[in-house]
């Protein structure tokens, strides 16, 4: 009898999926029809101001990721959702999320493919934008709006650099050198700051960052700062020169990566003794995507 009952619950469990698959899945998500404007505005401007001989870099959307019925939508889905490491589901089941969705799956490798045959550079790709960044001649652009599964084609953009503005001085006033509540922490000239927000109360009550992951999109990060633990940094990668190091390159700005920098030191401890800041313990990936240009 208790065999019979399980295998009642089974089936009807499969119904039930199958019918929200049927009815409940909206399968224009799987396509989208060519953008009437293929290149932004932004891109149409670049183009303009160009020669057939120079070099641009793009974002290529795609129509769709070759998933055109449900079985391949769930079958896909699979697989994206077996590739998920545990600390994501974990992280989308507080949130009552499901584990794997349209944006988890990869980019067609097919489209990329055809894509390249026209003379671009892959820099990146991004399964959640369904799309790839690439360099390529201006004069190919016109060619790639006509494949059918280009979507739209758009410029990466970059920012302009202002010229720094000048620090003025802190008020002594405003300063600590000592924390007498707990001998092992020195917060420093930041102790006012973090007591107005009580950051001291949550170090005293033992939460310091554990367990929590930080991901840092900047300009670039001087990881050898004193300001920063290398034994912190879980991953990073630079999207700009395709490579796993986020510290200034030969071709950078210079100093490019001081904003990523000062961002990343706001959450974190160091400066000798002088200053302690709120995550203690935090754990970071790093990338740096943004461009600097004075």
């Amino acid at each position: 009898m208790k065999r019979n009952n399980q295998t009642v619950y089974f089936i009807l469990t499969g119904l039930v999926l199958l019918i929200n698959l049927l009815y409940g899945f909206d399968k224009s998500k799987l396509v989208y029809k060519k953008s009437i404007q293929i290149f932004s505005p932004y891109l149409q401007a670049s183009i303009d101001g160009s020669t057939s001989s120079d070099t641009l870099s793009v974002w290529i959307y795609f129509t769709d990721k070759d998933i055109f019925t449900i079985d391949e939508y769930v079958s896909a889905k699979d697989s994206a959702e077996k590739r998920m490491n545990p600390r994501t589901r974990w992280r989308r089941a507080k949130v009552n999320r499901e584990n794997a969705d349209f944006s988890d799956i990869p980019v067609c490798r097919d489209y990329v493919s055809k894509v390249l045959l026209y003379g671009a550079k892959l820099r990146t790709t991004s399964k959640w934008l369904n799309a790839i960044s690439v360099s390529i001649p201006v004069d190919s652009l016109h060619l790639l709006a006509q494949l059918k599964f280009v979507y739209k084609i758009d410029l990466v953009l970059k920012f302009k650099l202002s010229p720094e503005i000048s620090k003025s001085h802190i008020p002594s006033g405003l300063t600590k050198d000592t924390f007498t509540p707990a001998a092992t922490l020195n917060y420093g000239q930041s102790y006012d700051q973090l007591n107005q927000i009580n950051v001291i109360a949550a170090h005293e009550a033992g939460y310091a960052g554990q367990n929590v992951y930080v991901l840092i999109l900047d300009t670039g990060f001087f990881k050898d700062h004193e300001a920063i633990h290398k034994d912190q940094i879980i991953a990073e990668r630079d999207f700009i020169n395709n490579d796993d190091n986020t510290q200034d390159e030969p071709g950078d700005t210079v100093s490019q990566h001081s904003h990523g920098t000062y961002c990343m030191s706001a959450f974190r401890r160091f400066n000798g003794l002088q200053t302690l800041r709120t995550g203690v313990r935090i754990k970071f990936s790093i990338s740096k995507n943004r461009m600097c240009r004075i």
